[in-house]
């Protein structure tokens, strides 16, 4: 090694040397990010990483051959992680290293996630010279929905769980279900609980449908087709549920104006009257504290930027809900730490 300083010193000099070497280390960081996500993003497809959750060594012949994969590409894919040191390979057999299943346990709800972005991403540069438009593309959100499950137990699931358990809801309507993940975790937590999903989206419906036959809670956990904008004329009786939940549910109309928001929490309020609303939403951090927190806002301001989809700076939903005629309770701002806040407000 000093051999070689004293061979790069002759050739550059100490100070060429010095800068050369903190600009390849400055440079090294978001490329590093950048390549280790999206071999993330192959091998995930394909299931991979998933295999190798279950602490066995996994053949990459045999998987490839399975899966009908090219193995030169995957050796190529596995020795990169093997050098990141998330990996270890024995001949062709494979294993997560301990940081490499901390890397992954702790990483792919979020990388799931923000993969549903993965047309926007692939498109920038066109899009940018005006040569495609954003609105060509869709979001993958099959992938949502399972980073969604995968990071929701952890933080905002639990959150809410906690809170509904304070207020002693035994019944609640969850809007904007999706596949339902949300209330068989609460029903799992809370074993007194009953709820009532609604979505408009027949596929995560479907897929919920199965879920919960396959959960042992079909007695507890049931679904509904309803456009949530035309649920005032809905037959269905809500009178059996005393709360209503949302996730993540109003700032996907935000971007469309704050009128059609308040359309929204008006019909609402007329269907649900006389609920409890517990409301978890993204909230802007402010703008110093912005990558600093832990949750990837940077990133996520961006990507909701590419889809229309708009975040709620700090107030703009609990104005949206006093204009609507809704009664603010309480709130828990969390937006400077993890970029986001709880709100309980009735709807009289």
């Amino acid at each position: 090694m000093k051999s070689e300083i004293r061979t790069l010193l002759e050739l550059l000099g100490p100070g060429r040397l010095i800068g050369n070497a903190r600009s390849m280390s400055q440079a090294r960081q978001p490329i590093r990010g950048y390549v280790t996500t999206v071999v993330y993003w192959a091998l995930m497809k394909c299931g991979f990483p998933q295999a190798l959750v279950s602490g066995s060594a996994v053949s990459l012949k045999k998987f490839c051959e399975d899966n009908k994969l090219d193995p030169e590409i995957m050796d190529l894919l596995c020795q990169y992680l093997v050098r990141l040191g998330h990996m270890r390979q024995t001949g062709t057999d494979c294993a997560f290293t301990s940081q490499g299943r901390k890397f992954w346990e702790d990483s792919h709800g979020v990388l799931n996630i923000f993969s549903a972005y993965q047309p926007f991403f692939q498109s920038l540069e066109s899009v940018l010279c005006k040569e495609d438009s954003l609105e060509s593309h869709q979001r993958l959100d099959e992938r949502v929905a399972l980073g969604f499950r995968e990071t929701g137990a952890k933080f905002t699931f639990a959150a809410l769980a906690r809170l509904l358990n304070r207020y002693r809801v035994t019944s609640l309507i969850e809007l904007g279900c999706g596949n339902i993940d949300f209330s068989l975790h609460l029903c799992r937590e809370l074993p007194e609980l009953r709820c009532l999903g609604i979505d408009f989206d027949e596929r995560f419906l479907t897929e919920a449908r199965d879920t919960i036959s396959t959960s042992g809670l079909s007695d507890r956990v049931d679904v509904l087709e309803c456009d949530l904008f035309e649920i005032a004329s809905s037959s269905q009786d809500f009178s059996g549920y005393e709360a209503v939940v949302a996730i993540d549910l109003f700032h996907g109309y935000f971007f469309e104006g704050r009128d059609r928001l308040l359309t929204l929490l008006k019909a609402l309020r007329q269907a649900l009257a006389g609920k409890r609303f517990f409301v978890s939403e993204m909230c802007l951090a402010d703008e110093q504290r912005m990558r600093k927190i832990s949750y990837p806002m940077i990133e996520h301001e961006l990507f909701h930027g590419l889809t229309r989809q708009k975040t709620f700076a700090a107030g703009e939903l609990q104005g949206l809900i006093q204009d609507a005629g809704l009664t603010l309770v309480e709130e828990m701002s969390a937006r400077n730490l993890a970029a986001r806040q709880f709100l309980v407000f009735d709807a009289s």
